[in-house]
């Protein structure tokens, strides 16, 4: 009898259907919370083919009228399959997809964002900041 080991979610690719039921998630909590603006916006969502970010915003040639880089989220990460072999848990495409939309709400919205008023919620809880292997 052959025992079958499932492949490991950090060797699945990400898809389009899976960004775009995503995006419709992520997009909502930002609405939800106060974020979404006209500016944040003009920010794309695309798949990528391979990276080694989990996800980055490209500032590439630009129509007139754009506020932020658009984000692109590779369908294979080079740092999620290096998480599974040092032991890490997968990064979910929605925790990529909200870590860059606050780098587009910082940038369509730097003001604010420098605040302390901002910072003081979302600063890292005190103590030695965690290692990684």
């Amino acid at each position: 009898m052959k025992i079958r080991h499932p492949i490991p979610k950090h060797f699945h690719p990400v898809t389009l259907s899976e960004i775009n039921r995503v995006w419709t998630q992520v997009w909502r909590e930002l609405e939800v919370m106060g974020f979404a603006c006209p500016r944040l916006a003009t920010c794309q969502v695309y798949l990528g083919i391979v990276d080694t970010a989990y996800g980055y915003q490209w500032y590439g040639v630009r129509p007139e009228g754009r506020a932020c880089g658009d984000i692109v989220l590779p369908s294979v990460s080079v740092s999620q399959l290096q998480g599974y072999f040092v032991g890490m848990t997968k990064v979910s495409v929605a925790d990529i997809l909200r870590h860059e939309y606050a780098h587009a709400y910082a940038d369509v919205n730097g003001r604010r964002v420098e605040t302390k008023k901002f910072e003081t919620p979302i600063s890292p809880p005190s103590g030695p900041a965690p290692r990684l292997l």
